[in-house]
């Protein structure tokens, strides 16, 4: 695990540490070699019903990024969450929509001893950041609807 420890459960923070699983907060160049070294990646969405809205109408680039590392991503989240969506449409995860981390580790082990999956998983990964979430792409994309606002507008006195 990576990342600042401010919002976590001290009890969750305090095991993490005591197993060696939790690694601080990283600086991006030290965060990507951490997670171009791991095994698989998890993309963490909320289940709380105050952020429902947010879910529904919100992409995180965690997924975005994920992928492009080339590991099996897990994406847990309730269904209506966009990311999920998307994965269900166009692949590139596991999704876990059940509200329980015992089922987050189950998939973990599954991806452990499957090669297969792990291989397929790590396909659909790279094949994802190849084609919807290709850097290139979205660049072209957000340049292109910044120009069209800028031409609507036209100049202004």
């Amino acid at each position: 695990m990576v990342g600042p420890d401010a919002d976590w459960p001290v009890e969750l923070l305090e095991r993490a540490k005591g197993n060696g699983v939790y690694l601080g907060f990283k600086s991006p160049e030290q965060a990507a070699d951490v997670m171009a070294g791991a095994d698989a990646l998890l993309v963490v969405m909320s289940f709380e019903k105050e952020h429902e809205l947010f879910m529904r109408t919100s992409f995180t680039t965690k997924f975005l990024d994920y992928v492009a590392f080339g590991k099996p991503v897990i994406l847990w989240g309730p269904e209506y969450c966009t990311p999920v969506r998307v994965a269900r449409k166009h692949g590139g995860a596991v999704v876990v929509n059940q509200d329980d981390a015992d089922a987050i580790v189950s998939a973990c082990r599954q991806i452990a001893h499957d090669a297969a999956w792990r291989e397929q998983l790590s396909q659909q990964a790279r094949q994802l950041h190849q084609t919807l979430f290709d850097p290139d792409r979205l660049q072209e994309i957000f340049v292109g609807e910044i120009e069209k606002l800028v031409r609507t507008r036209g100049p202004r006195n």
